[in-house]
């Protein structure tokens, strides 16, 4: 039987899309009949996240989880960093002891956190197994492009030769679209034949909720107001100030917007809105499936925003 081992710090039931991705993944393969292994962190994408079995077997898959010390959440960047230096330590020491032991045959790692690439590498050398590195994005250009903070000199150096090493390592690269095919190829030194496109997928087969009323006034919309949604990151590369702007413009107009989600930019966005007054602006979080789902068939439009 073919053994495959990944490593990514989220994985269900964590919130993050990357986790919820990497289960539907790696149930689908269990379901091929290859035997699967996970190391990931206790849940720690929110705050409210409630701890799960250090092992346990989920949908045919090995989940085997490591501590992350109570860093959990988002909205604060040293909570985070703290959190990926505690997972990238016992992960790395949970994967190796695993790899050892299982002699798997893949290894494979996102890129969640961005240096979980160099356990991916490293275990795949030890063992000699095939490594395979799925690319959501590429640090620290993204930050970088952003503005929103200063990246250290030295920092962006070390960054940059952490990735070259990575990169070089896998055997097989794995992006979501076109363009970062081409940033890899022409920017990153990456041969293309060792790049492949997998775009992320939907699940048609859950279908679409019912529009709910009562739903829409529990959440704070009023009858015959227009409700536009934001749902997802609430992050630095998400450029969401347009819809606080947006929103001031159409204050008095019956427009409600409301955001789902978390991220490091929450708690200043929603300081700016009770700031500003914008009463028809309301932050609810992360929300379970189904009642994400009632929310997402509720909403009268859906708004995406993205740094240039």
């Amino acid at each position: 039987m073919t053994r495959l081992l990944v490593v990514n710090q989220y994985y269900a039931p964590d919130l993050a899309s990357s986790g919820q991705l990497l289960a539907e993944l790696c149930e689908a393969l269990a379901a091929s009949g290859m035997e699967v292994h996970v190391v990931a962190s206790q849940p720690s994408y929110t705050e409210g996240a409630a701890p799960a079995a250090e092992f346990e077997v989920l949908n045919s898959v090995n989940v085997h989880r490591v501590s992350v010390g109570g860093s959990v959440g988002r909205e604060r960047m040293r909570t985070r960093a703290a959190g990926y230096v505690k997972f990238m330590f016992n992960a790395w020491n949970k994967a190796r002891a695993l790899a050892r032991k299982l002699k798997p045959d893949t290894v494979l790692t996102l890129s969640n956190p961005p240096s979980v690439g160099l356990i991916g590498a490293q275990v795949s050398r030890m063992i000699n197994a095939r490594y395979v590195y799925v690319l959501y994005d590429i640090h620290p250009d993204v930050v970088i492009a952003t503005g929103f903070t200063r990246v250290p000199a030295p920092a962006v150096w070390a960054w940059h030769k952490m990735n070259h090493y990575i990169l070089k390592r896998a055997d097989t690269v794995i992006v979501p679209g076109q363009a970062m095919v081409d940033t890899l190829v022409k920017n990153k030194g990456v041969p293309r034949d060792r790049v492949e496109v997998i775009p992320n997928w939907g699940r048609p087969e859950i279908g679409v909720a019912p529009k709910s009323e009562a739903l829409r006034r529990e959440i704070g919309v009023n009858e015959g107001e227009l409700m536009l949604l934001y749902a997802g990151n609430i992050g630095i590369q998400q450029q969401l100030d347009p819809i606080l702007d947006a929103a001031g413009e159409l204050k008095n107009d019956g427009v409600k917007f409301i955001f789902l989600g978390d991220g490091a930019r929450r708690e200043e966005l929603t300081q700016r809105a009770e700031r500003e007054g914008l009463s028809n602006v309301s932050f609810l979080g992360y929300q379970p499936e189904e009642r994400f789902r009632s929310i997402l068939s509720s909403a009268d439009a859906c708004l995406v925003t993205l740094q240039p």
